[in-house]
């Protein structure tokens, strides 16, 4: 009996899964697909995460979790981390994992996408203060303009490789 409920809960958890990696982006995936395929390639993208950039996102449980694996060896990366999981979230992990080509060809890259994410989100939380206070619109036309200053300079970026002081 005990053996039929836990394949019962595997089951929900991996139909779970399923749902939820439908609104997961390419670079989440991405990262997830790396840190089970290719540790060694994802850890150093990690690093240049923000914890900012990682607000709202279906995995940001999951690469929290990743990110407290520093000094883990990248041999043991994928086991640790399936372990420190829920159920719901390991299963979401091994469901990306389980794709047989990665979702995007550079890992490197995803930890731009996630910046330049957040930062267009900051830009349209911008423009909606700006239309409700412009008595104060200089400032925040100062922190738009740095906000598409920092989108550009990752657009400008050469490969997403990973710089030290994080990127922008």
């Amino acid at each position: 009996m005990e053996d039929v409920i836990r394949a019962e809960t595997r089951k929900e958890g991996v139909a779970r899964a399923d749902e939820r990696s439908s609104t997961i982006l390419q670079a989440e995936k991405a990262l997830l697909w790396a840190l089970v395929h290719d540790p060694a390639a994802a850890l150093p993208v990690l690093g240049a995460i923000e914890p900012r950039d990682l607000e709202g996102l279906t995995t940001a449980p999951i690469l929290e979790v990743a990110l407290s694996l520093e000094g883990v060896s990248p041999a043991a990366v994928p086991g640790t981390l399936v372990e420190r999981l829920d159920p719901d979230e390991a299963a979401l992990v091994q469901a990306v994992a389980a794709e047989a080509v990665a979702p995007a060809t550079n890992a490197g890259d995803c930890w731009i996408t996630l910046r330049k994410r957040r930062y267009r989100q900051e830009l349209a939380s911008l423009r909606d203060e700006i239309e409700r206070k412009p008595a104060e619109s200089d400032e925040l036309l100062r922190r738009k303009l740095e906000l598409h200053r920092l989108v550009k300079e990752l657009d400008d970026r050469n490969g997403g490789t990973v710089q030290p002081g994080r990127g922008a």
